[in-house]
């Protein structure tokens, strides 16, 4: 919820902006401080750009134009994929944030191919180069994920729905149920039981009967794009080919929970808070183990006033690490004009 307006946001942005190391660039992500995204991100982009988290991505456009506004800093956004209408394939590309002003597209930032930052810190390479080669049975590892596909296919359909539908509307529609996870009891992820197609369906109508005031008529819509997302979703559909990027990360991580245990984890949050510790304290140049991560900083480095850094870190200056918060990104708006998923507001 907007507890700021824009003109309170332009004076916190834009001090923001005057607060970033000097001829660095502002790079705005979701989630807050000690998040998965601006942890990550840092570890890429910390020599070369000042990466500032800022919680929900509704009027993140407002957040970049306070800052470039305000101290003519060169200022983007990085932001989830989150589920988007209509599924394209992946590719191994950032997409372009563009919107077009004065005729003319100007940049405002990128937004990943997948559709979380879990989806990344989930997949097998990162999560065994930040764990080590003997931490886990890799090849037991896949076939889990590939189980949990299955598992929360039909799930993930209704989910999309929802999300489809709210975005569409003019209030928030929330999108997951079932019981609440974590240590904030934030997130909710359904159980086994609640997983099947006849709960969801029961799940869309009870949502669609709870904004019946707000959104007339959403019901019938509800089960088109229920059924369209299924087929989607479910074996063979081009979400369900793809489920390292289109299904939610989180929603895969719960799932495995009770794996994570038997392998040796406290949970799901401790195996998302392992990876990360593993990524900060590596040596490596980790933007190189996914094409995405690299693209973003050849992105960031190309920018007009960007510093390359004039040298890796060594062994001995690890950076310490503290348990990330896993918080759950929520917004009670559903739709910004200059949304990059709002395919009328931006051109990949």
């Amino acid at each position: 919820m907007y507890k700021t307006s824009y003109i309170d946001e332009f004076k916190i942005y834009s001090q923001t902006g005057q607060n970033a190391q000097k001829n660095k660039p502002v790079i705005f992500c979701e989630g807050n401080n000690d998040s998965c995204d601006s942890l990550l991100l840092t570890k890429i982009l910390g020599d070369i750009a000042s990466v500032v988290s800022c919680g929900s991505r509704f009027g993140m456009k407002h957040r970049v134009e306070a800052v470039r506004m305000a101290t003519f800093n060169q200022c983007y956004a990085i932001l989830d994929r989150d589920f988007s209408k209509e599924w394209q394939k992946t590719k191994p590309l950032l997409n372009n944030w563009t919107v077009m002003e004065n005729n003319q597209e100007v940049l405002y930032g990128w937004y990943w191919q997948r559709k979380e930052i879990e989806n990344y810190l989930l997949d097998p390479d990162v999560a065994r180069k930040a764990l080590g080669q003997a931490r886990l049975p890799w090849n037991e590892y896949q076939t889990e994920l590939n189980n949990v596909r299955d598992k929360v296919m039909v799930y993930q359909a209704a989910r999309i729905t929802l999300s489809v539908l709210g975005r569409t509307g003019q209030y928030y529609v929330k999108s997951s149920f079932g019981n609440e996870r974590g240590s904030d009891d934030q997130y909710k992820f359904p159980n086994d039981v609640q997983l099947t197609e006849e709960s969801c369906t029961q799940w869309i109508e009870d949502i669609c009967e709870e904004y019946q005031q707000r959104h007339a008529g959403r019901l019938a819509q509800a089960k088109q794009l229920f059924k369209r997302y299924r087929e989607e979703c479910m074996k063979d559909g081009v979400r369900y080919k793809e489920y390292m990027s289109s299904f939610s990360g989180k929603d895969m991580a719960w799932m495995m929970d009770e794996w994570y245990i038997n392998h040796g984890f406290i949970g799901t949050k401790s195996f998302l808070f392992e990876i990360i510790k593993g990524i900060l304290n590596s040596t490596d140049d980790v933007s190189s183990w996914v094409e995405e991560w690299q693209e973003l900083k050849s992105a960031v480095v190309c920018l007009p006033n960007a510093c390359v850094p004039v040298q890796t870190i060594s062994p001995d200056q690890k950076p310490s690490v503290s348990a990330p918060n896993f918080e759950v990104k929520t917004d009670t708006k559903p739709s910004d004009t200059n949304d990059p998923l709002d395919k009328s507001s931006q051109k990949e």
